[in-house]
């Protein structure tokens, strides 16, 4: 596991693609909390949560206590999200906000719709070539699915979507990553900045000729 942080309170992972965050086991794979908890032999609390193929930045506590406190700085938006999507189409920077209400449908997945919650979404182009965009995404709402549908809005769904778009010809995992996060800690109030790597895949795959670098 790519741990980023870790003290007697808080631990930091890099998530990777393809585990769901708690829950039964899914596709063979156990979740991340069950992982957490059979390797240290001890509690954990998921303090947010991912999608099974998004990955980057993801916090558990390991106390109640914690998990309260942190949980509450994500419900009272105190928390500072920035998203890092590769998405189809040309993204037009005066799509600077995206705010629309989500829904779950009969079917199964979200939708953008006229009812249900508001999601509110601020996003900033950093590259376009050959009619892809490299985007950075601050999700202002924490609804499911949010940043998915509000790119899937604008007709620019995110590369290898299989929900909301159209899986990638190699089969590589949606190109949606927790970039950075900052929140303060739940134990001595100090202000936490952290910044998740992006994948190989990422790299050299969904960045391929890519006309601005990453860090």
């Amino acid at each position: 596991m790519d741990i980023l942080i870790e003290d007697s309170s808080i631990l930091v992972l890099n998530k990777p693609a393809g585990f769901i965050v708690e829950g039964p086991a899914k596709n063979g794979k156990s979740s991340l909390t069950s992982q957490l908890e059979e390797k240290f032999k001890s509690s954990f609390f998921p303090c947010h949560r991912l999608d099974r193929d998004t990955t980057g930045i993801l916090v558990f506590a390991k106390t109640k206590k914690a998990l309260v406190n942190i949980s509450k700085q994500f419900s009272d938006r105190k928390v500072r999200k920035n998203y890092l999507a590769k998405v189809q189409g040309n993204w037009n920077p005066a799509w600077s906000r995206v705010e629309t209400r989500v829904q779950r449908t009969p079917e199964g997945p979200m939708e953008n719709t006229n009812q249900g919650k508001l999601a509110i979404t601020t996003f900033r182009r950093l590259a376009q070539w050959g009619g892809k965009s490299l985007i950075e995404a601050l999700p202002k709402t924490g609804r499911t699915h949010q940043i998915r549908l509000h790119c899937l809005y604008h007709e620019c769904p995110i590369s290898g979507d299989t929900v909301y778009g159209a899986p990638s010809s190699e089969d590589k995992p949606m190109a949606l990553h927790a970039w950075k996060l900052k929140f303060k800690h739940p134990e001595t109030d100090e202000s936490i900045s952290i910044q998740a790597p992006l994948t190989d895949y990422w790299r050299d795959y969904w960045l391929l000729d890519c006309p601005v670098d990453i860090e």
